[in-house]
């Protein structure tokens, strides 16, 4: 008698475990609509669509375009010693109040 309730017990519980999950399926589903989950999730991957396909345009374009040599001595503007003088001419004039006192 005592294995037949034990039976009883772990049959109920299967029913229970299961009934659980299809009460938790279906919250799941009223919580998604109503906080719109699926519609996000579908304009997410719209979105990502969109920015695939305005990458590749880009990198096809990029790839089109015609690239123009540059030398390195061109590609260095200004040497160090210019960007020091346009520091240092830049530099703020001292008053009263930028002035250390010690």
């Amino acid at each position: 008698m005592d294995s037949y309730n034990y039976l009883n017990y772990v049959e109920y519980s299967l029913y229970a475990i299961v009934i659980i999950f299809i009460f938790w399926i279906l919250l799941r589903e009223l919580r998604n609509w109503y906080w719109k989950h699926n519609q996000m999730i579908s304009l997410m991957e719209e979105i990502s669509k969109k920015l695939t396909t305005l990458d590749n345009s880009i990198n096809q374009q990029n790839n089109n375009a015609t690239k123009i040599e540059v030398s390195p001595l061109e590609n260095a503007s200004i040497n160090e010693e210019v960007i020091k003088k346009k520091l240092i001419e830049k530099k703020p004039k001292e008053s009263i109040w930028t002035r250390k006192i010690f």
